[in-house]
């Protein structure tokens, strides 16, 4: 599979710093690679939403970096994209 895109810290903006990347909050999920930090990279859109993003999950994150993740106030994970120096991509 295909090595994804990753970026410089500066290059994330502020409002990816901690995404939403729960699983739970996503479906139509497709595994489409592994990025250089070894973590499965996925299409998704969150539920109920039409647009498709690219990025991880925060339940894969956890194990390998989970300095990463934190759970917001409503109990779903969130990643923090910035200190794994990659972005969520909009597809659409």
């Amino acid at each position: 599979m295909n090595e994804k895109p990753e970026c410089e810290d500066n290059d994330v903006e502020d409002d990816e710093r901690k995404t939403p990347s729960d699983l739970r909050l996503k479906e139509n999920v497709i595994r489409i690679g592994t990025t250089r930090r070894g973590l499965p990279f996925y299409t998704f859109n969150y539920v109920g939403r039409p647009e498709r993003y690219a990025g991880v999950m925060a339940q894969d994150v956890i194990s390998i970096m989970p300095e990463a993740v934190s759970i917001a106030d409503d109990g779903f994970y969130r990643v923090d994209y910035r200190r794994l120096q990659m972005r969520r991509l909009r597809l659409n």
